[in-house]
C-alpha cells in the first residue's frame, strides 16, 4: 500500500467525511496512483522521470471535469453505509476508466480541445496519448487493490471488465457510423447506452456489490440508460457545429443530425430537446425506487439538466 495509504490516512478517512472531503480524497488518490514521486513501483526513478505519459496524465486530470462518476459513487456509497476507504477506491477507479476513454476517444475523433484545453494527443502526440490512456486504465485496477473487502475484489474486476468491454463495443459502433447519413434514432440510442451508459452506471453497481445488495444490479439500466441518452443529446446540441462534417474532420454521430436526416417537419433541435427532457424526468422518477435514495444524486443532476434543455 505504501505512500498511497499514507496519503489517505492523512485525510483521516476512518472518521465521517463530508462529500466534498471524499471528492478531494478521490482526486488525491488518482494523482498518487499516476504520479511517479508517490509510486512504490520498482521501475527505476530515471525511467519514470523520462515518461511523458506521467506528465500527460497529470495534465489531463488537472484540466478539470465534472467528476460526475465520483459524485455518484460518493452519494450512493454514503447512502449504503460503505466505508470511506471503499468509496474512495471505487470512485477513483471509475473516474480513471472514464478519463482513459476520453483520452483515447479524442485521438480517434481528432478533437483538439476538451474542457477548453488542448487534448492530450494534440499536446503530446498520438503515441504518448495512447500510453497515457493505458496508464489510466492500469491505475484504475490498482485502485481496487486497497478495498477492505478483499473477497469481493474479483467480482468488482469482473463487472468492470464487462462495462469496459461494452464501452469499447459502443465506441466501435460509433466509429462505424461516422460520416454516414443515419436517420435511425433508435440505433443512436443503442450506441449511446453502450458507450456512455456503461460507465455512468458503474459507480452505482460497484456500490451495490460492496453493500451486498446484488439483487438491485438488474435495475440499474432502467436508471442510467435514459440518463445517458438525455445527457448525450444535450451534449450533441452544444456540439452540433463541431460534429458536422468539415474538411479536416468526419461527421460525428449526433442526435440532431440524425433527426435532421429523418426529415421531420419540426425543428430537429426541438425534437431532440423534448426527448432529452422526457428522459431526464424519467430518471428522477425511477431513482425513487432504489434503496436509501442511493440514486438521488443522479436524479438531482438529471433535473438540473432538464432545466438546461
Amino acid at each position: 500500500m505504501g505512500l498511497i495509504m499514507n496519503v489517505l490516512r492523512s485525510l483521516d478517512i476512518s472518521h465521517n467525511l463530508t462529500s466534498d472531503d471524499l471528492i478531494a480524497a478521490i482526486e488525491q488518490r488518482m494523482l498518487v496512483l499516476l504520479d511517479p514521486e508517490n509510486s512504490s513501483s520498482s521501475v527505476s526513478k530515471n525511467i519514470k522521470q523520462q515518461s511523458k505519459a506521467i506528465n500527460a496524465s497529470i495534465y489531463h486530470l488537472k484540466t478539470g471535469g465534472q467528476r460526475m462518476r465520483a459524485k455518484l459513487c460518493v452519494y450512493a456509497g454514503l447512502a449504503l453505509n460503505l466505508s470511506n476507504n471503499n468509496i474512495i477506491c471505487i470512485a477513483a477507479a471509475c473516474e480513471l476508466i472514464h478519463n482513459a476513454s476520453l483520452i483515447h476517444d479524442d485521438i480517434q475523433d481528432r478533437d483538439e480541445y476538451r474542457r477548453d484545453k488542448k487534448t492530450v494527443w494534440a499536446l503530446y502526440g498520438d503515441s504518448i496519448s495512447i500510453c497515457t490512456g493505458d496508464l489510466f486504465l492500469s491505475a484504475a485496477y490498482r485502485s481496487l487493490s486497497d478495498i477492505d473487502q478483499p473477497k469481493l475484489i474479483g467480482k468488482l474486476i469482473h463487472l468492470i471488465h464487462e462495462r469496459v468491454a461494452l464501452v469499447i463495443h459502443g465506441q466501435c459502433a460509433d466509429l462505424e457510423a461516422k460520416d454516414k447519413l443515419l436517420d435511425d434514432i433508435n440505433l443512436y440510442e443503442k450506441v449511446v447506452i453502450a458507450k456512455s451508459g456503461a460507465l455512468i452506471g458503474l459507480p452505482l453497481e460497484l456500490c451495490l456489490i460492496l453493500a451486498n445488495m446484488d439483487k438491485w444490479l438488474s435495475k440499474i439500466p432502467s436508471l442510467v440508460e435514459p440518463f445517458s441518452i438525455g445527457y448525450q443529446i444535450l451534449d450533441d446540441i452544444k456540439d452540433l457545429k463541431e460534429d458536422a462534417a468539415s474538411e479536416n474532420k468526419q461527421r460525428s454521430l449526433n442526435a440532431i443530425l440524425i433527426l435532421e436526416q429523418a426529415q421531420h417537419d419540426l425543428d430537429p433541435i426541438l425534437i431532440g430537446s423534448e426527448i432529452a427532457r422526457i428522459k431526464f424526468h424519467q430518471v428522477a422518477k425511477i431513482a425513487n425506487e432504489f434503496p436509501n435514495n442511493m440514486g438521488g444524486k443522479l436524479a438531482e443532476i438529471a433535473l438540473q439538466m432538464a432545466k438546461q434543455v
